[in-house]
């Protein structure tokens, strides 16, 4: 069963709600390199496991930021 293709609007959407360091995050979080992490944002490898933590990471500060009543 051949993976599903994120469009790469989608992608780049997605790294412009990550914060400065995410990416080395990421790829700390994962042991990977961090251009790895930042190829599949460019679309040019696909790593559900890279869009998976970016998604939690995202999701983490939204909640905190609805918890603490921020503005942003």
């Amino acid at each position: 069963m051949a993976k599903p293709k994120i469009d790469k609007n989608k992608l780049l959407a997605l790294k412009e709600r990550l914060e400065f360091g995410d990416i080395q995050r990421i790829a700390n979080k994962l042991g990977l390199h961090r251009s790895t992490v930042a190829k599949v944002f460019k679309g040019e490898i696909r790593n559900f496991r890279v869009i998976e933590q970016a998604m939690n990471l995202i999701n983490s500060r939204d909640r905190l930021i609805k918890a603490l009543n921020i503005t942003e």
